[in-house]
């Protein structure tokens, strides 16, 4: 694992603890854990100066109460959450945990309220025939007739 990575990781796993308390033991993480864990990271600030960074997530939260900051992105917030689903995967193959209760769990983006870019697919078709640059058009009409 690279250095960066394993910095992140572990960084995902203080974050975790902070919210759910490190005081529990593994097996009594839930899905409920999970859920606080993803709504405290789309409510974290998308800048923070060093001493932010240190502080305990609740306390940061608190601190941010009511302020119109700009939040982390939705990919920021999905690749977090996937660092702790392998963490609870490695241990639910372990024996550690039933079973993963970060499985499933994503952030959408109504969620966190950030608008998603729509691929060209994701269009209905007429719409990507009108776009400028299509290799297709739509036929030309005149009074209702193809041209």
């Amino acid at each position: 694992m690279r250095p960066q990575a394993r910095i992140e990781f572990l960084a995902a796993i203080r974050r975790f603890l902070e919210v759910v308390g490190d005081d529990r033991p593994v097996a009594a993480i839930t899905k409920a854990d999970v859920r606080a864990y993803k709504e405290a990271l789309m409510a974290m600030p998308k800048r923070m100066t060093t001493k932010e960074r240190e502080m305990p997530l609740p306390r940061l939260l608190a601190g941010l109460d009511g302020k119109g900051v700009e939040r982390v992105s939705l990919t920021m917030v999905r690749k977090t959450m996937g660092m702790l689903q392998t963490v609870l995967g490695w241990c639910a193959k372990n024996g550690y945990l039933e079973g993963n209760p970060a499985a499933g769990l994503k952030p959408t983006q109504a969620e966190n309220g950030k608008l998603r870019r729509l691929s060209d697919t994701s269009l209905p078709v007429r719409t990507r025939l009108r776009q400028p640059g299509s290799a297709m058009r739509l036929p030309s009409r005149r009074n209702g007739r193809i041209l």
